[in-house]
């Protein structure tokens, strides 16, 4: 796979990754709990004006990943239910 050809939010996905992985696994655990621990009642993540917002929400969804933490049901209901509001 040529790296040029993938889209922006790709490329610097793959490339947190990579330097996420150089990480030291304990640091990269208490990164994921800190981030998961941000996760609002709401089940998303607050944006710049306090809120949650569905850009932020998924940058720490995309985090959880790339700190290899296995992201539960219950997080993920939450996140649904904010994301996909009845």
């Amino acid at each position: 796979m040529d790296p040029l050809s993938l889209k922006y939010l790709e490329r610097l996905t793959l490339r947190l990754t990579i330097g996420a992985a150089q990480l030291p696994s304990d640091v990269q655990q208490r990164h994921a709990e800190y981030v998961l621990s941000q996760q609002r009642s709401d089940g998303g993540w607050a944006g710049r004006e306090g809120d949650s917002d569905l850009y932020y929400t998924s940058f720490a969804l995309r985090s959880l990943v790339i700190f290899g933490f296995a992201v539960d049901a219950l997080v993920i209901v939450k996140i649904s239910t904010f994301a996909f509001p009845a």
